[in-house]
């Protein structure tokens, strides 16, 4: 008898054993698969999100995908967002030529690039006259005239050089030129200025190399250039 309950208490013993054994198992294997699958991807999402960057969204139990999915598509729409913004910040609205505000950014740019430069200026002749005799609308219409003469001879869709940045004052730099080509660009803005019947008085200095003198130098030469041809304008009229 004593035997036989001793097989017994050996049998519940080793059945206690393999329970507790396989619970400990189930419990590793899923600490380990929650670890995998959630701690981890999020362990790395917490590292990422300071970063700005994208996250995974194919690691993790579905849930985490989800909230990985969420956050890109936050991120997408924040992108977005912050790309209209600053395009508004940095865009005439009138004219969609960038502003003054990116004008300035432009020129600092500019001091880290190579190569030869020339920096044009320009302002609308008779744009008070437009406004006072035809309306504003007029003057609008004169306005966005202006802007595309300058662009269509000037401008550089992917580098984006010509600018608003007041009322009738425009201005353009020209990267990798030449006295000779500045000077064709000119005489083709002229026929330009004639087909489009506006009139613009310009200005403009060359320089070889940048670092050869200043923006501030470049700007002034060229403002003194323009309104010399702005008075020669209004004495002729």
């Amino acid at each position: 008898m004593a035997a036989q309950t001793g097989r017994r208490v050996g049998q519940y013993r080793a059945l206690l054993w393999t329970v507790t054994i396989t619970i400990i198992l189930i419990l590793a294997l899923t600490f380990t698969a929650l670890y995998r699958e959630m701690l981890l991807p999020l362990g790395r999402f917490v590292k990422l999100i300071p970063q700005n960057a994208a996250l995974n969204e194919s690691q993790g139990f579905y849930e985490v995908r989800l909230v990985a999915s969420a956050y890109n598509d936050v991120l997408k729409r924040r992108d977005a967002l912050d790309d209209i913004l600053r395009s508004a910040a940095e865009t005439d609205a009138l004219t969609n030529l960038p502003n003054r505000y990116r004008f300035e950014q432009y020129l600092l740019e500019s001091e880290d690039k190579d190569g030869s430069l020339a920096v044009l200026l320009f302002d609308i002749n008779y744009l008070k006259l437009t406004n006072d005799t035809l309306g504003h609308l007029a003057g609008d219409k004169l306005i966005r005239e202006a802007a595309e003469c300058i662009a269509a001879c000037f401008g550089n869709s992917e580098d984006s050089n010509c600018f608003r940045f007041g009322g009738d004052e425009f201005a353009a730099v020209v990267h990798n030129c030449t006295p000779d080509s500045i000077r064709g660009m000119v005489r083709r803005f002229e026929e330009e200025e004639k087909q489009r019947n506006v009139s613009i008085s310009l200005g403009y200095a060359y320089a070889d190399e940048i670092g050869d003198t200043t923006f501030r130098k470049l700007l002034d030469e060229a403002d003194r250039q323009m309104y010399a041809y702005k008075r020669l304008a209004h004495d002729q009229a």
